[in-house]
């Protein structure tokens, strides 16, 4: 049972991360078991995790839903973003490895390959990965912890915000703006630097009136 649970979590979270089931869309016990094959007890294990997670909410009269956007949990992961990403930034640049670095620049690579072949299907991914690994860099795994959790947060509003050339390749400039800081060791220029990205107008925040009003649950 505990095998199935796991399972039917991680496919109901993949289509919730990736905007397959967009916010507010039902999660019906009776359909979700039909289409993976399993019971019942496994998918509200399962539902009951996603709601810890902040992923699923109950509504009365309807059930488990996809939780709708927030503009308030935007100034939220604003402000999260703001106070962890330079900070750990600027720990990077002190305490990174030559191992650490080359992976950041594997992944500036990976990222400018995609934006030069207009291919953008997992930018969002390759984004988040590249800023898990910024975090790593500090070497403080609670830091990176929390920007793992804010980040997971993030996704919801990406999957639902189609990505276009022009921000991945704003995005592009300023990554490499802060993997030269750290390369230098230059620790308040790293953290100048995650801070002009992560509050900047092409982030999740500065772009979110361009996501669908009706997905949010309350006003800007």
């Amino acid at each position: 049972m505990a095998a199935k649970s796991e399972t039917a979590y991680w496919w109901i979270r993949d289509q919730i991360l990736s905007g397959a089931r967009l916010p507010r869309a039902s999660l019906n016990a009776d359909d979700l078991s039909r289409t993976l094959g399993f019971s019942k007890i496994p998918i509200r294990e399962a539902l009951r995790r996603l709601t810890s997670e902040g992923l699923v909410t109950y509504r009365h009269n309807a059930g488990a839903i996809v939780t709708p956007l927030s503009w308030q949990e935007l100034r939220g992961i604003r402000a999260a973003r703001g106070a962890l990403e330079p900070a750990a930034a600027r720990a990077a640049a002190g305490s990174r490895t030559d191992e650490q670095l080359d992976r950041l620049h594997q992944q500036l690579d990976t990222l400018a390959a995609r934006v030069a072949a207009g291919d953008l299907d997992d930018f969002f991914e390759l984004n988040r990965t590249f800023h898990l690994t910024v975090a790593g860099c500090a070497g403080m795994p609670v830091l990176a912890e929390l920007i793992d959790l804010t980040l997971l947060k993030v996704n919801r509003y990406r999957a639902v915000l189609p990505a276009t050339v022009e921000l991945a390749a704003s995005d592009l400039v300023e990554h490499r703006a802060v993997v030269a800081a750290i390369r230098a060791g230059d620790a308040d220029a790293a953290e100048s630097a995650a801070r002009t990205h992560v509050t900047g107008e092409h982030t999740i925040t500065g772009q979110a009136g361009r996501i669908r009003a009706e997905l949010f649950d309350d006003q800007p």
